[in-house]
């Protein structure tokens, strides 16, 4: 009968470490930079981009076309990159204002991102492999609507935007609101939370059950 409880007792602490254990490679991980400095996650990528022109209005019409609409905030140029302590592929940049998406404008190509976590800082991956989408204008004197014409895949993100470790210079950053926000930041995750955070309680809840269990049949 002893055996048969202590078996009753361990059984939710082995499911307990077993959930634990599945969950800690899905918490999401935070970068700093300059040691204590605090960026965030990495953010999400929508899409990479080559587009006629880097005037307001293009870039306008790309988010556009991403996310249904473009609340446009404000275009910062001359922006230098800092490597993240944890991976110098990823690099951090200040945004001015904090909001919800950014394009990142360098050498010939854009790259929209949807910002994660600390909204006022762009975090992005360099050492990656993306596909291309080339937009051109329609019309006389391409005044017209910017309508995708093709798409190029396999194409590595540093080449594209010279961009990496050691290559820091941003021609420039322009940040946009959410689809259905007006100006200022937007709704968003809270700064360096982990996604599966509710599981690991979840999973301490079962481990303090089985030693309460165990204690009780003792």
């Amino acid at each position: 009968m002893k055996m048969r409880n202590f078996k009753r007792g361990l059984t939710p602490i082995c499911f307990s470490l077993l959930l634990l254990v599945a969950i800690s490679p899905l918490t999401a991980h935070a970068y700093t930079i300059n040691t204590t400095t605090d960026v965030g996650l990495e953010d999400t990528l929508i899409n990479v981009a080559l587009l006629p022109s880097s005037g307001d209005q293009t870039e306008i019409d790309f988010v556009t076309a991403q996310l249904g609409t473009a609340n446009f905030e404000l275009k910062t140029g001359g922006l230098t990159a800092t490597p993240t302590d944890e991976d110098p592929s990823i690099l951090a940049a200040p945004l001015n204002p904090p909001d919800d998406y950014y394009v990142l404008k360098n050498s010939t190509h854009w790259a929209l991102f949807q910002n994660n976590a600390l909204l006022d800082w762009a975090v992005f991956e360099t050492d990656r492999t993306v596909d291309v989408l080339t937009y051109e204008r329609e019309g006389p004197g391409n005044q017209g609507d910017l309508v995708l014409t093709g798409t190029t895949t396999g194409q590595s993100f540093s080449d594209l935007f010279n961009l990496s470790s050691t290559q820091l210079a941003i021609s420039h950053i322009t940040v946009f609101g959410g689809p259905g926000t007006g100006p200022g930041p937007g709704p968003g995750p809270g700064p360096g939370v982990p996604v599966p955070a509710p599981l690991a309680l979840f999973g301490l809840g079962g481990l303090l059950l089985g030693w309460s269990m165990r204690r009780k049949q003792a």
